[in-house]
């Protein structure tokens, strides 16, 4: 007959025989949730460092090797500056400024720049600093109407003798031929003491420019008509970068309108 202590020993090898049959249940497998390493914050100021607008506060996968913009300068109202993250690290989508501030403003014409700031996961820091600058847009110039004179003529009655209309030749005073479909601004760069003159790739009846530094200042603003040399003497001016706005006319009924950039060397 067995002892107690072989009783107890059979019974509880027997409970444990039947939760093994039963089964027991697994344990929850834990759910990883990724989190971005580095955190990137872009925001704008202007030149007298206060905020103007947040463009980003988020993560992306790395910090990125080189930011730049794709844009430099570009005209109030018209243009955008995006932010270019090395090694296509941006988040869902973009980093774009489009000239506004954080209460939907335009931003006046000025100097500005671009913080973009990452922190990674030891805390260490990196920030870049992009230089941009808003121009004020050009205004269109009103077109002038072209009055011409009419010769009104009263009948007699004497015998007239009859004139044969006389053929008029239209000489179109020459210019400066780009060579190219499109007009030329040049040279660029130049220096001080050098002209700088416009060539067209067809007649020109009008041609407006302004010439504006980067921080947004107007330098110079110029008319011409057909004339041949059309051009910018730019003595007593500072060397550096500027930003000429053309707008042509042409006489085959074209018209041009762009932005060029111009170096000035001393």
């Amino acid at each position: 007959m067995p002892s107690v202590k072989g009783r107890a020993l059979a019974t509880l090898l027997w409970l444990l025989a039947g939760a093994l049959r039963a089964g027991v249940p697994d344990s929850p497998t834990p759910t990883v949730i990724p989190t971005d390493t580095v955190s990137l914050q872009a925001e704008v100021y202007n030149a007298a460092g206060e905020p103007v607008r947040a463009l980003y506060n988020g993560g992306i996968d790395a910090v990125p090797a080189s930011v730049a913009l794709d844009a430099g300068t570009f005209v109030e109202g018209s243009v955008s500056a995006t932010v270019l993250l090395a090694g296509d690290l941006a988040p869902t989508g973009p980093i774009v400024w489009d000239g506004l501030t954080d209460g939907a403003d335009p931003a006046a014409p000025g100097s500005y720049y671009i913080t973009v700031t990452t922190v990674d996961g030891t805390s260490q820091t990196t920030q870049w600093k992009l230089s941009v600058v808003v121009l004020a847009p050009t205004p269109t110039p009103s077109a002038t109407p072209t009055i011409s004179p009419t010769l009104t003529v009263s009948p007699t009655a004497s015998p007239t003798a009859s004139i044969s209309p006389t053929a008029t030749r239209t000489v179109t005073p020459a210019f400066r031929a780009s060579g190219q479909p499109r007009s030329i601004l040049g040279p660029s760069p130049l220096r001080g003491h050098q002209p700088l003159c416009l060539s067209f790739a067809q007649a020109p009846t009008a041609s407006h420019w302004q010439v504006y530094s980067l921080d947004g200042a107007k330098v110079a603003e110029l008319g011409f008509g057909s004339q041949r040399d059309q051009c910018w003497e730019p003595a007593g001016v500072a060397e550096g970068i500027y930003m000429v706005h053309l707008d042509i006319t042409l006489a085959g009924g074209g018209h041009e309108q762009r932005w060029q950039k111009v170096a000035l060397l001393p």
